[in-house]
């Protein structure tokens, strides 16, 4: 169960990268679908199993 923190702690930037590109992409074409509060609830889910 280590291992699975550790690498949830490398994997979170790299997701929080693609939410950011995911959010830009969708607003430059005017098609920003994507709620906030799901990207933050799955964001904490990830921190809270890597602690």
């Amino acid at each position: 169960m280590e291992r699975y923190g550790k690498v949830l702690l490398i994997a979170i930037p790299f997701f929080i990268l693609l939410i950011l590109i995911e959010k830009a992409y969708g607003m430059w074409k005017g098609e920003d679908r994507t709620p906030i509060m799901d990207m933050v609830s799955s964001l904490m889910s990830g921190l809270t199993n890597a602690v």
